[in-house]
């Protein structure tokens, strides 16, 4: 998977933490939300966390694995739960060449809410080469502009919201072993709940000596960054050299897809920039210095990163070296620093929220203009 952030569409968004398509499938579907099947003429929605979701990033990476963590670590889901509210289709995709944002009016809508675990394997094929997906819904008709049918032969702009967990969503794939974490999502707030391990597995490493971090570190990264994602960009119709389409063009004899995607990778770039390399490194020295992060009851928090400076990452008056293990080139040396790229960040909680706010595409790497909710 590669993947595609084009800083330019961002918007300026409310709150700090943030910077500012359809495939064949067979017919019928099923959907994980209203039990029902996409037809012709209708819409399927999916969620996938593609295959890092599913599997975490490997180190040393595996031959065909684009994404992997620069300073030689291990990173392994448990959870990676995510909350979806409503989905909206609507006219005029390509309104304004120079503002994604703009629309021409919503005509359909799945309110939801969903909850989903992208760690789990879903039951349908996703976008990317092993994905699996998870069914959300079926958008059956402009419900909005009379309940018309959809116009086969129109384009329509897609977008989707993530918004706090809610004792009301729709549960898709989970189970009741997933009952405490969705209640921790409810009671905090969070949108985007990550759980999981990191393992360093460095070998050579430059510098070569050990900058003292543990060997490994229990994580639990709840998010609180509501966020809509408008008018998504949809690879499924080609990019011709350039960005590809906006919208939904439907498919003439069988149902169409639309699938939400999350990359499972955005909170650790190293800088808000297009395919950053990942680091561990700063989450593990924090974890350390707060002595946190030993076990699955002790894990490193968001929380955790609130005050910490990130250019460069300091606690106290320690820096964490800048260092990377083979196969990622040598660093310059000195101290890690964290590159906002010119925006205004409050600390490395804020850095990591607002990466993650930009995680949300739609079938696979199609960019989404994205504001806060």
């Amino acid at each position: 998977m590669k993947l595609h952030l084009n800083l330019h569409r961002i918007t300026a968004l409310t709150f700090p933490l943030l910077f500012a398509a359809g495939c064949s499938s067979s017919t019928p579907v099923l959907t994980g939300g209203d039990g029902g099947a996409a037809e012709r003429g209708q819409i399927q929605v999916t969620i996938s966390g593609e295959g890092l979701g599913l599997e975490g990033f490997d180190f040393p990476p595996a031959p065909n694995q684009e994404s992997y963590f620069s300073d030689g670590w291990e990173v392994k889901f448990e959870h990676l739960y995510v909350s979806i509210g409503a989905v909206t289709v609507s006219e005029e995709p390509d309104k304004s060449a120079v503002d994604q944002s703009v629309t021409g009016p919503a005509v359909a809508r799945a309110d939801g809410p969903f909850l989903v675990d992208l760690h789990k394997t879903g039951p349908l094929p996703g976008k990317g080469e092993g994905d699996k997906a998870w069914p959300l819904t079926v958008i059956k008709s402009q419900n909005l502009a009379g309940d018309k049918a959809f116009d086969i032969a129109q384009k329509y702009a897609f977008g989707f919201d993530s918004v706090p967990a809610s004792a009301s969503a729709t549960k898709v794939g989970l189970e009741a072993a997933d009952d405490a974490n969705l209640s921790e999502m409810i009671a905090k707030g969070y949108n985007v709940l990550y759980i999981g391990k990191a393992t360093f597995r460095g070998a050579t490493c430059t510098p070569a000596a050990d900058p003292g971090l543990p060997p490994e570190v229990y994580f639990r990264f709840g998010f609180k960054t509501p966020t809509s994602y408008i008018n998504c960009l949809n690879p499924d119709l080609g990019q011709g050299g350039g960005e590809p389409p906006r919208g939904i063009a439907f498919q003439q004899s069988q149902a169409t897809i639309a699938q939400i995607t999350f990359h499972a990778d955005h909170p650790f770039w190293e800088a808000i920039e297009e395919d950053a390399p990942l680091r561990f490194s700063q989450v593990a020295y924090v974890a350390n210095a707060k002595s946190k992060g030993t076990s699955a009851s002790t894990p490193v928090t968001l929380d955790d990163f609130v005050g910490v400076p990130f250019n460069p990452v300091k606690v106290g008056a320690a820096a964490l070296a800048n260092r990377t293990c083979a196969p990622a080139a040598a660093p310059t040396g000195g101290e890690l620093s964290l590159d906002p790229k010119g925006r205004t960040v409050a600390d490395l909680a804020a850095f990591m929220s607002t990466l993650q706010a930009a995680q949300g595409h739609m079938n696979a790497d199609g960019l989404c203009a994205v504001k806060a909710k």
